[in-house]
């Protein structure tokens, strides 16, 4: 209910155009993905969500092409020479090169074109294994959030070089439940 409350306050200060980053780092199985999954279903506008899977995470930017699979057509409402960066790197359009700065900038750009009708949370799970271009871009995006209405959600596991990289943001550690809210999981 706690960890809950801080998703819910989270979400509610983004109805209001209020942007944030949090960060749900805990070990292996502690319910990280639950309460990602509980933030989906009690966000209101935009759901984006990626999962970073272990052995994808060698993979450029396949992370931040799942973030925007549904949403290539916003990609119109950001500067050309962005959206020819994420079109090339999202392999739906021409192949060209593109820095690792102009791809950040219109990661950015598109989440805040996103949010211009609403609400985005963008959820992150597994973030350990997300693949680093993926990564650096989204982080570069959650330190420039101000009053676009974005909520970034990372879960991460303790332990891994990703949680300290992502340290920067608020942390909410997870940890184990306590007797009688594990007695109402199991009933």
């Amino acid at each position: 209910d706690q960890e809950m409350a801080v998703l819910r306050s989270n979400l509610a200060d983004a109805r209001t155009g209020t942007s944030s980053v949090l960060v749900l780092e805990g070990d292996p199985g502690i319910g990280k993905s639950a309460l990602l999954a509980e933030a989906r279903q009690a966000a209101e506008g935009v759901v984006l969500s990626t999962v970073g899977v272990e052995t994808e995470s060698d993979i450029a930017y396949v992370n931040l092409a799942d973030v925007f699979r549904h949403h290539y057509s916003y990609l119109k409402s950001i500067p050309d020479r962005q959206a020819d960066a994420l079109a090339s790197v999202f392999a739906i359009g021409p192949s060209k090169p593109a820095d690792r700065f102009t791809v950040a900038a219109a990661t950015l750009n598109l989440l805040a074109a996103i949010a211009a009708n609403g609400p985005v949370l963008v959820a992150i799970d597994d973030a350990q294994w997300v693949d680093q271009a993926s990564l650096g871009a989204l982080m570069f995006a959650g330190n420039r959030l101000e009053a676009e209405g974005i909520v970034l959600m990372f879960a991460v596991r303790s332990g891994q070089p990703v949680a300290q990289r992502l340290s920067r943001f608020r942390t909410l550690t997870i940890g184990g439940l306590d007797v009688s809210a594990a007695r109402a999981v199991v009933a």
